[in-house]
């Protein structure tokens, strides 16, 4: 119960304590009772001076050293440096504050600087800080070294590119990203923490669950296919990956959903919708796309719509295309990974502009796990068949059946898709823009515009047919003529747009 007589002997008053930093704080009893007078900024300088420092004191001789700290050990794909210049003698609450609730976020560390005194002059200079305090994140560079067509320059660089392309490593420069807002806990905080999450997205860590989801969903069913692949407008990406105890599962996941999350957060993937798979639990997707086991892992690009696919190159597409510069890893990007982020990058660029040429896919893949013969796998397998032939029809409509070229259906025979046109981005960016239609009209408008094509492509068709009746009447010279400006326009069309 309660003591009326000591209450009234010692009054219930409001006390803030303050909890000493650490695990098992709870079951301490040397709690600090905060006795200063009831105001803010004697409060925050009383809680602020009990918050431990993880912040590194820099001077001209630490500085070297600090700003080459890596706390990952090379497997995060940056490594800023939050540095605070001020006249105090001691790292100002705030800033002990700021790297105490940043920790271990971004894989940032953090440094002060003592404007003023003679251990830090040639650092001060060296950064030019336009005030006092100042708040900078000084982010590692890389600049990739010129191409040269003979021996490189540059002594250790040249060395270090020399044994494997004749290239010198690339310079690493440190450039800064200062901090121009008011100098308080909130908005510093927000600062620091939307840099952390573009560096840990970029690592390929994503903290938020949903957003991972979202940005590369786990494929397991026809449903999930359905779902996050042959319903959606535009470009499928299907990422075909080794079972999780497989040594490289983790690190071609984090790298395929780095790349998807990037896209995601900045609207680049608009026309492009990513997903996951394990690739041995089912043979028959494997079997669709001709992939096999030691494939894996594999990307595969897929148009539902069109129904034709790419397949990632086993080795990855590293050529550099011409005119291309040099791209230079970050660090902690994994550049033997099958599905690194500039590979894949760099196959998507080439299915959209049509120099990777696709392959006609004649029905939807299988989902059926390879043990799943039971009602519920037979039954999702029927879904996917259904599905699958819907999806062929839809594609095949307007063909005029089998006089125009068009897929024939016979009973239970295999769907024969009629080859479509090649075409280029402008037709995967037309599909996500119905895409924003109710289910029914989706369908439809692509059917519509898949007769349309048909009709045009016999159009034309007859037109060079008769074009080329005409040309065989004309003189030798002009035949010859016009046949080198035809060859012209069609290599300048594989080049444009060829396929996807």
């Amino acid at each position: 119960g309660v003591d009326v007589a000591g209450l009234r002997a010692e009054p219930c008053e409001l006390q803030v304590v303050l909890l000493p930093f650490g695990k098992d704080k709870a079951d301490l009893d040397d709690y600090q009772r905060y006795s200063g007078p009831p105001e803010g900024k004697a409060l925050q300088r009383w809680v602020t001076g009990a918050v431990p420092l993880f912040a590194a004191t820099l001077d001209d001789s630490a500085a070297e050293a600090f700003l080459a700290l890596d706390p990952s050990g090379g497997s995060m794909a940056g490594a800023p440096k939050v540095v605070l210049f001020t006249n105090k003698e001691e790292a100002p609450g705030v800033f002990r504050a700021l790297a105490l609730a940043m920790r271990g976020r971004g894989n940032m560390a953090f440094g002060w600087v003592q404007v003023g005194s003679p251990a830090s002059q040639r650092l001060v200079q060296s950064f030019k800080p336009p005030r006092v305090p100042f708040m900078t994140v000084i982010l590692p560079t890389r600049v990739p070294p010129p191409k040269t067509g003979g021996a490189t320059k540059g002594g250790k660089g040249g060395k270090a590119g020399g044994s494997s392309s004749g290239r010198e490593a690339p310079a690493i420069q440190y450039g800064s990203q200062p901090y121009l807002g008011p100098l308080r806990f909130g908005p510093m905080r927000q600062f620091l923490e939307e840099m952390a999450t573009q560096l840990e997205v970029a690592s390929g860590i994503v903290k938020d669950a949903a957003l991972a989801e979202k940005a590369l969903p786990q494929i397991s069913s026809p449903a999930d296919f359905r779902t996050h692949c042959a319903s959606q407008p535009g470009l499928c990406l299907l990422g075909l990956l080794d079972s999780p105890s497989a040594p490289t599962y983790q690190q071609e996941r984090k790298e395929l959903l780095g790349l998807a999350v990037r896209m995601q957060l900045s609207g680049e993937g608009g026309a492009m919708h990513f997903g996951c798979l394990e690739g041995r639990k089912h043979p028959g997707v494997m079997q669709a796309f001709g992939l096999l086991s030691s494939d894996l892992p594999s990307l595969v690009a897929l148009s539902p719509s069109r129904m034709r696919f790419a397949v990632l190159p086993a080795g990855g597409g590293e050529e550099e295309e011409e005119g291309e510069e040099a791209e230079v890893a970050l660090p902690g990007a994994s550049s033997s990974a099958r599905l690194s982020s500039r590979r894949v990058a760099r196959f998507i660029r080439g299915v959209m502009s049509g120099k990777v040429r696709t392959a006609e896919l004649h029905a939807l893949p299988d989902f059926r796990d390879a043990g799943g013969d039971g009602p519920a796998a037979a039954a999702e397998g029927a879904s996917a068949a259904t599905s699958s032939d819907s999806t062929a029809a839809a594609a095949a409509a307007g063909g005029g059946g089998a006089d125009a070229g068009g897929a024939a259906v016979d009973g239970g025979a295999e769907v024969v898709v009629v080859e479509a046109d090649e075409f280029d981005l402008s037709d995967i960016l037309s599909e996500e823009v119905e895409g924003s239609g109710a289910a029914a009209g989706l369908v439809g408008g692509k059917a519509d515009r898949l007769r349309l094509v048909e009709e045009q492509l016999r159009a034309e068709e007859e037109a060079a047919r008769k074009a080329a009746e005409e040309a065989a009447k004309g003189s030798g010279g002009k035949k010859k003529k016009k046949k080198k400006s035809g060859k012209k326009g069609k290599k300048g069309g594989s080049s444009g747009g060829e396929e996807l």
